[in-house]
């Protein structure tokens, strides 16, 4: 008892330690977006002109030189990039998807473009007193060493590209970034090019102006050029500040191949998958860093920060202490989309023992899908009544028409039915044909299922007759429906593949209920019922006798009542059981 105590506790520590990383992590990359923002709105301005550029200096750039400014930046710079390493390093496996190595890859290319400019601005500030001028700058990239301007046009496009990526995957699954999710879009678009803009239409005016040598005479004394000592400074900084960076990397990197080769020595623990395939992982690495280690395709929209549920598993067999209890986090994406217990997060579960587990979404699975309620997703038995109607004599009449007034009456059809069906609290569950299936009760009570799918069979009768007489003058007999009821437990799930899956039912109930619409052709009447749907429905249909029938596919007969039209059903009115 104690153990298991002390294990919550240490999950829930390290659920809160996550959470809490994540949070700065996600604070600091804020901090220099904002960093950045304002550094390329003021880049635009070169669309005016350089000295337009250097007044707004003071509202975009200056506020990051104070002391409380640098000393922000810096932290957030540090933060950022420190945490970003630390993850790189606490991987159990590289397998990512595209838009996660990119972003990775964008983020560790900027310090390496960024150094050298800082150096030479922000450094030399500091070391020599100069005074870096947009002219300066600008002067330096366009005049005196232009491959380096091309540097500073690729620091641009790919530090927007990083935060513009992490932006977009931190906010994707927010209800309400979806609506706004074009006009992000165009803003992503719009401000680096304004600033692209901006920096060539002040490069093109330097450019001219440093074809008179007494321009360039005046820049440099506005600048307080020191002389070699700055250039010889910003080159030797430039190489350590490399050095040390690359250094770090490559620690990163290595440091965790020794940590995994380490930690293979110890005993781990297998993975087994619907396929038969079984992966070892050391212990400690999470389903998800499991099935990316031994290569197995496994959804993630959000990389494995929890926060999309698309790479939720079904646990199919683990010892009772093999899986650690869903954090706070964790919990939170369980309950919003109404998962059983036995479906968890694969980025959130770190076994501590065999496991067999199966993915419930296809590795390609979209944000939009990932965010679709799950209480259906691998099945569970359910006591509803299904209605299956069919439109008498409809392809014999579609002989003689044109395929655009089959298409026509069809689609009226459908939607008189399906209005019909939706109004009284049923849910289409497909179009067959010219036919329809509808559930009953897959989220509410028997006893309500019951009495909609009565009100749903009378609410159709009367939709037929005002169809019928909308169409007189083009049909030569009226259209014809005939319609099964019957209610029982039914498997319902969400079957199918890509666009095609849905919740949908299978099962006897299912079956029994279809063939009790094909009975009311013999029949001669529009509606056959079964007495379980009469019986749940506590209405008094006593005025249609009982029938006993024989369905095919059952072994014993079923009793059930002929109703000659649905327009004869009465208001479902509850009778007291006594």
């Amino acid at each position: 008892m104690v153990a298991a105590e002390t294990s919550k506790n240490s999950e829930g520590g390290n659920d809160l330690m996550k959470i809490t990383r994540r949070g700065v992590h996600l604070s600091a990359g804020l901090v220099l977006l904002t960093y950045v923002t304002c550094h390329l709105l003021n880049h635009s301005l070169g669309v005016v002109s350089i000295e337009f550029m250097e007044r707004a200096r003071r509202v975009f750039i200056d506020p990051w030189t104070t002391v409380p400014g640098t000393a922000l930046l810096t932290a957030a710079i540090l933060t950022h990039l420190g945490s970003a390493l630390w993850v790189t390093y606490a991987r159990r496996s590289l397998k990512m998807p595209a838009w996660q190595w990119t972003q990775l890859a964008l983020g560790l290319c900027i310090p390496a473009l960024l150094i050298e400019h800082a150096m030479a601005t922000g450094g030399a500030a500091m070391r020599f007193g100069t005074n870096p001028t947009y002219a300066f700058v600008l002067a330096e990239f366009w005049v005196f060493t232009p491959w380096k301007g091309w540097m500073q046009a690729a620091l641009l496009i790919t530090v927007w590209g990083h935060a513009c990526f992490g932006l977009h995957h931190w906010l994707k699954f927010r209800d309400w970034y979806q609506p706004w999710q074009p006009l992000w879009y165009a803003f992503a678009l719009l401000v680096p090019a304004a600033a692209l803009l901006g920096y060539v239409s002040a490069g093109l005016e330097v450019s001219r102006m440093a074809a008179d040598p007494a321009w360039i005479t005046q820049m440099i004394r506005d600048l307080r050029y020191p002389g070699d000592s700055m250039n010889r400074y910003v080159e030797m900084s430039t190489m350590i500040w490399l050095g040390v960076y690359g250094g770090l990397i490559a620690l990163t990197f290595a440091g965790r191949y020794v940590r995994i080769a380490a930690e293979r020595k110890r005993q781990g623990i297998r993975v087994q998958y619907p396929s038969g395939r079984r992966v070892l992982v050391p212990s400690g690495g999470t389903v998800l860093e499991t099935s990316r280690a031994g290569g197995i395709p496994h959804a993630s929209v959000c990389g494995g920060r929890g926060r999309c549920s698309t790479c939720r598993i079904l646990v199919l067999a683990a010892a009772d202490d093999a899986v650690n209890p869903p954090g706070d986090a964790e919990n939170k994406v369980l309950t919003r989309l109404n998962l059983p217990n036995n479906v968890r997060l694969a980025c959130q579960v770190r076994p501590t023992a065999d496991i067999t587990v199966e993915p419930l979404l296809p590795p390609d699975v979209s944000v939009k899908d990932a965010m679709q309620p799950g209480k259906f997703l691998h099945g569970r038995e359910v006591e509803v009544a299904v209605m299956f109607a069919d439109l008498r004599g409809f392809t014999k009449l579609s002989e003689t028409r044109l395929p655009f007034d089959v298409v026509f009456m069809l689609n009226r059809y459908f939607k008189s039915m399906g209005t019909a069906i939706t109004d009284a609290g049923g849910q289409v569950d497909k179009f067959i044909g010219d036919g329809i299936m509808a559930l009953f009760g897959v989220d509410g009570d028997p006893d309500h299922a019951a009495r909609a799918a009565i009100e749903a069979a009378r609410r159709m009768a009367d939709e037929l007759n005002v169809m019928n007489e909308v169409l007189k003058n083009d049909l030569a007999e009226p259209l014809k429906l005939g319609i099964g009821i019957h209610m029982g437990p039914a498997i319902v799930g969400t079957m199918g593949y890509g666009d095609a899956a849905g919740v949908t039912a299978i099962g006897d109930t299912v079956n029994t209920a279809s063939r009790l619409e094909s009975l009311t052709k013999d029949a001669g009447c529009q509606l056959i019922i079964s007495d379980a749907v009469t019986d749940r429905a506590r209405c008094d249909l006593s005025g249609f006798p009982s029938t006993m029938v024989k369905v095919r596919g059952r072994q014993d007969e079923l009793c059930v009542r002929h109703i000659p039209l649905g327009t004869d059903l009465p208001d479902c009115v509850i009778v007291d059981p006594d």
